[in-house]
């Protein structure tokens, strides 16, 4: 009787403790199912040589709005004037974006771009761009949780030290964990 009584308390606890580690791998499956990562690639190669390399990490806070951050690295090379240019453009972006309808979404940028350029006087002189983009994008989901994306940004900041002009056609993937 008593080793009778024992084995049903053990099983309470293993089944308490159970539902217990169930719960922790569900809240945590939850939680990375909320993480996006991923980015954009671009290269150009000819006369004028780009190459851009922009990771980007965000949080779904609810299912169709996410928020994040992302860095960015361009290399800029322009061969067509008598002096050959080139420079590297160091950047990082915080960004919002909210789910429309179906694979359509809105989206909004706060980048930050720091490179060597010319300034008004032809001089090379480090140059910082800040820039605020809005736009509207498109996803082609490949899997539940893999989409390659196509946007179109405006940017409502263009200066002359802005490294490119409107619109700004942006490409790339993102994943859910």
């Amino acid at each position: 009787m008593h080793r009778a009584v024992i084995f049903i308390l053990l099983l309470f606890v293993y089944q308490g403790l159970t539902a217990q580690l169930n719960q922790t791998n569900k809240e945590k499956a939850a939680l990375t199912d909320r993480v996006l990562v991923g980015g954009g690639l671009g290269l150009q190669f000819g006369t004028i040589t780009f190459v851009e390399v922009s990771p980007k990490v965000g949080y779904r806070i609810t299912e169709h709005f996410a928020a994040g951050i992302g860095g960015t690295y361009k290399y800029f090379r322009d061969q067509r004037y008598d002096r050959d240019y080139s420079t590297s453009m160091l950047g990082g972006r915080l960004f919002l974006q909210h789910d429309i309808y179906d694979s359509f979404y809105g989206y909004g940028e706060l980048e930050y771009l720091s490179y060597e350029g010319y300034d008004m006087s032809r001089n090379i002189s480090h140059i910082t761009s800040e820039n605020i983009l809005f736009g509207a994008g498109y996803k082609q989901w490949f899997s539940r949780k893999a989409y390659a994306y196509l946007m179109l940004l405006y940017n409502i900041n263009e200066t002359i030290e802005t490294p490119y002009s409107n619109p700004v056609f942006r490409t790339g993937f993102m994943i859910r964990l």
